[in-house]
Parts: structure tokens; C-alpha cells; sequence
């Protein structure tokens, strides 16, 4: 829908009453910016724009500020941010005074360009208002993105710091962040501020996915890894180093520590069954509801196994968490 509000805005078709809202928020912040500076530039700007915010705005303050015209001529450009309506249900009284906003909006207004934007975190479930602004106003829902306009988004912001980074390493970053998995609450405004600290992190022009893991990686997910690994190559005394590090620095570490051997071995396992069924790494990401780039990873290290050696080790695993929380022995020694 963001390209639907480009495309319109370049050809001067916004006009009226305008609804943006949406999972974006980002998004949404860039539509707002853009009409600003189209319709209320920099010089007229104190005397074109008008900002109502806040739970207390009421209806007529939003009717008269649109019927208001503009002194230095042409319309006014009047937002309304988070219009409590849109978001709470209202009382009868205020369903009255709304429906002449809606009367509003349906008119041929001359005088202003009349602009609802609802945040993200507002943007949960419906309201009788809310349908009938979509129904009369020229609504952008700025949703999503998919993986090529994502792809696309990145590719512009390293261009623009003067960085750059191969297709498949955008496609781990893409996998790595999780935000096309389902139900995944990681946002384009992450996605942005990971992307500044990755270009920040390194004076190199070429930035690779691994430059990325050091940045967005969780201390707790980059030690699972390095341990990880460290074991498949046999590295057994830098393992235990690890571990005795980990534990110098939180005493009660050894459980946490277990959870995540378990998880990461059950992944590994998991993915040489799927493997069995002819399945591709994304679709068993999909079927495990796990990130991609983490099963990647984890299917890196599975195939350094067979299956009965990955289950000799699960079944060690679990009857390490039997005993400790049975008594037999501490975690830290059973670890």
C-alpha cells in the first residue's frame, strides 16, 4: 500500500480526507513526512499545518480546523494523530458528534486536506468509526512488507551509508531477523536501527551476514553457537573454558545453559527427520515455527551427525535435567 501512496502523491491525487494506519509504523512516519513537505513546506509551514493530538480532542476541533482556510491561500494540512475514536468505542453522544466528521469527509472539501493517522500499537481491532472513515476516506494501510520490497529497503539504506552486501547475505539477514515469520513483532523501525549499527560496527565497504550476527545476535544465542561449534570440532578444553566462564559471571547460569543445548540439539535432530521428507530448509523452518537462519545453522551442524548420535546426545541431555531437578547431582557438575 506504501507504493499505492507514493504513486498518488507524485501524481498530486491526495486530496480530502486521508486514513494511514497500519503494522508500520515506520512506514506510516514517512507517509506523514512526505504530505508535510509537499503540502506545508518548510517557509508556510506555521501557517498550512495544523497537529491535533492527545485523548481530549473532540470532534467540532477537528470539523473547524478543516473548515478553516488558509491565509497565505491554497488548503491547509491538518493531521490528527491517534483519534482516540478510531481505537476506543465510543458513547452515544460522541457517535453523534463523530458522524459529522464522516459528513465531513464525504463532502467536497476545498480548505484542507484532512489527515487520521493511527500508530501501530493503537491499531488493534475495529471500531464503527474507524469502518466508516475507511469506507468515505482515501485510506492507506501500510501492512508488511514482502521479502522483495524488504530485500529493496535494505539494498537502499546500506546504499545510501555507502555499504554493501551480497544477495545471499541479505537473504540470511532477511532469514536472521525473523520478520516474515508468521506473527513475528520484529518492525521495519528494528530492521532500520539494526541496519545503522551494522554499518556503524565496521569501516569496511563490504558488509557480510556474520558482521551482522556480532550486532543483532543475543549473548545467549552467540554463546549456544560458539559452544556448539567448539564441540563439533572437538575443541572439548575451550568448551569447558566457555562454560566455566559463563558460570564465573552468573553462578546460576548452568540451567539456562541446559535449555539452550537442549533446544539447539533438538533443532539439529529435528531437521535431519525433516531432511528424510525431501524438505527445504525454509519449509522446515516453517513446520518447526522456528528462524530460518537459526535452522540453517543449526542444520549446518546436524550434518556433521548421524541421527542416532544426535539422539545418544538428547537422551544424555535429558537425563541430565532428571537428575538435577531430582537431586541425584548439581547442574554444574552434571554440566
Amino acid at each position: 500500500m506504501f507504493n499505492e501512496f507514493a504513486k498518488d502523491l507524485n501524481n498530486n491525487d491526495i486530496s480530502g480526507t486521508v486514513f494511514i494506519y497500519g503494522d508500520e509504523n515506520y512506514l506510516i512516519r514517512w507517509a506523514v513526512s512526505e504530505m508535510i513537505d509537499k503540502y506545508a513546506p518548510f517557509d508556510e509551514r506555521e501557517l498550512k499545518l495544523v497537529e491535533l493530538y492527545g485523548d481530549n480532542i473532540k470532534a467540532s476541533d477537528i470539523i473547524n480546523a478543516a473548515s478553516t482556510y488558509s491565509i497565505v491561500g491554497g488548503r491547509r494540512l491538518v493531521l490528527v494523530h491517534n483519534f482516540m475514536p478510531l481505537y476506543n468505542k465510543a458513547d452515544a453522544a460522541t457517535e453523534l458528534a463523530l458522524n459529522k466528521i464522516i459528513d465531513f469527509a464525504s463532502s467536497n472539501q476545498n480548505s484542507s486536506i484532512l489527515v487520521f493517522e493511527l500508530g501501530s500499537e493503537w491499531n488493534k481491532g475495529t471500531t464503527k468509526f474507524k469502518k466508516n472513515l475507511i469506507k468515505v476516506a482515501k485510506t492507506y494501510k501500510m501492512s508488511r512488507l514482502n521479502r522483495n520490497t524488504l530485500r529493496a529497503f535494505i539494498i537502499k539504506r546500506l546504499k545510501t551509508s555507502g555499504k554493501y552486501m551480497s544477495k545471499r547475505d541479505i537473504e540470511d539477514l532477511i532469514d536472521m531477523t525473523g520478520y516474515l515469520n508468521r506473527d513475528s513483532e520484529y518492525s521495519i523501525d528494528e530492521m532500520d536501527k539494526d541496519l545503522r549499527k551494522i554499518v556503524e560496527s565496521t569501516d569496511d565497504v563490504n558488509i557480510t551476514v556474520e558482521d551482522a550476527v556480532d550486532i543483532m545476535t543475543g549473548d545467549e544465542d552467540k554463546f549456544i553457537f560458539n559452544l556448539i561449534d567448539e564441540l563439533m570440532k572437538n575443541n572439548n578444553g575451550k568448551a569447558f573454558n566457555m562454560f566455566l566462564n559463563i558460570l564465573a559471571k552468573d553462578k546460576d547460569a548452568s540451567m539456562g545453559i541446559l535449555s539452550l543445548l537442549t533446544s539447539q540439539f533438538e533443532m539439529m535432530y529435528d531437521s535431519l527427520e525433516l531432511e528424510k521428507e525431501g524438505l527445504s530448509i525454509k519449509t522446515m523452518a516453517n513446520k518447526l515455527s522456528v528462524n530460518e537462519f537459526r535452522l540453517r545453522k543449526a542444520y549446518k551442524s546436524a550434518k556433521r551427525f548421524s541421527n542416532k548420535r544426535l539422539m545418544n546426545i538428547l537422551t544424555q541431555i535429558y537425563n541430565i535435567d532428571r537428575d538435577i531437578k531430582i537431586g541425584d547431582i548439581s547442574a554444574d557438575d552434571a554440566l
